[in-house]
């Protein structure tokens, strides 16, 4: 181990430094820059740790900002996939959410029709007429709850998407700060 004396600068400040031959790190009295000590060809020099550290750093940071996009993008297009799962199709084909207000009223109204039914087929004494009554409103009652429960199940996958993207958009700031 060589125990002569180097003389060399600060790489930050310029400031002479005297360091034993075997010293690779040495801390600057006069900017308290850390500094490797480092040997060339011919010479020995310095390098600033800090900046390296902080190259380091930023790097990272700017990984870590791409993985979140990168999870967003993925959460989205499993959401798009996952969504039409979800969706009803008009009969042109356009994707609609489950429980719309029209449906709602349609089925309502094929209920109510169907009560109507049973009470003039028990007015006109007629059994199968109250029975297709009957039958009308069950119906009616059947798609106006797989109604209800298709949009719960959207809303459902909806708002878990929804607290998902929030939490990662959350994560994009927070991780963009210095």
């Amino acid at each position: 181990m060589n125990t002569k004396g180097i003389a060399l600068n600060c790489n930050h400040c310029g400031a002479a430094l005297n360091v034993p031959g075997g010293t690779r790190f040495v801390t600057c009295a006069q900017c308290k820059s850390q500094l490797e000590v480092r040997r060339g060809d011919s010479a020995f020099f310095t390098a600033v740790l800090k900046q390296a550290r902080e190259s380091t750093r930023a790097v990272a940071v700017d990984l870590e900002l791409v993985r979140i996009h990168n999870e967003i993008q993925l959460l989205d297009r499993a959401w798009d996939t996952a969504c039409k799962r979800h969706l009803q199709r008009d009969r042109n084909g356009e994707y609609l959410e489950p429980g719309s207000a029209l449906k709602y009223v349609t089925l309502s109204i094929i209920v109510a029709l169907g009560i109507a039914v049973v009470f003039a087929g028990m007015a006109a004494g007629s059994v199968p007429g109250s029975m297709a009554g009957v039958i009308g409103a069950a119906l009616g009652l059947f798609f106006i709850w797989r109604e209800t429960k298709a949009r719960a199940e959207y809303d459902r996958a909806f708002n878990s998407y929804q607290k998902k993207r929030q939490s990662l958009l959350l994560s994009l700031k927070e991780a963009g700060k210095p």
